[in-house]
C-alpha cells in the first residue's frame, strides 16, 4: 500500500484525478477496487441510458473482463443500441483503463401480454382483444 503524506484521504484525492486514476490503475496501484470503479461509472451513466430508454447491469467480471447485460434502447434512434453500448464502454474504460474485454449481451425482450378487452358500441357489437407490449 502507498503512504502519502494525508494518509488515506489523499489517495483517495489522487484515485479521483482522471490522469493520476489512469496512471494507479495501469501500475495495480488505485486505492479503490476495479469493481467498485466499475459499478461507479456504471450508476454514472445509467441516467444517460435511462433517458434513451436503455439500462445496464454488471452481470460479473473475470480474468479483467466485464461482462454486462443490456436492456432496451430507444426505438426512435437509429443505431440507439450501439450508441448506449458505447457511451457504457466509455465511462468503463476512463474509469478502469486496465479493463482488457467488455462484453454484452442483450436482456430478453419482455413477452407480449394479451389484454382481452370487451367494448360495446351503440350498435351493441363489441370490438375484441388488443395487444399490449409492456415494453
Amino acid at each position: 500500500m502507498i503512504e502519502l503524506p494525508g494518509g488515506p484521504q489523499a489517495l483517495d484525492r489522487l484515485g479521483a484525478d482522471d490522469l493520476v486514476s489512469g496512471v494507479l490503475s495501469l501500475h495495480d496501484m488505485h486505492p479503490h477496487p476495479l469493481e467498485a470503479r466499475v459499478k461507479a461509472a456504471l450508476e454514472e451513466a445509467r441516467p444517460y441510458l435511462q433517458s434513451h430508454g436503455g439500462d445496464v447491469e454488471l452481470t460479473h467480471m473475470a480474468e479483467g473482463s466485464v461482462h454486462l447485460r443490456m436492456r432496451g434502447a430507444c426505438g426512435h434512434c437509429s443505431g440507439s443500441t450501439q450508441t448506449l453500448k458505447n457511451t457504457v464502454e466509455e465511462a468503463i474504460y476512463r474509469v478502469a483503463p486496465e479493463v482488457v474485454a467488455i462484453l454484452t449481451e442483450e436482456a430478453p425482450a419482455l413477452p407480449e401480454i394479451q389484454l382481452v378487452s370487451l367494448q360495446v358500441n351503440q350498435t351493441g357489437r363489441t370490438h375484441g382483444p388488443s395487444t399490449y407490449n409492456p415494453g
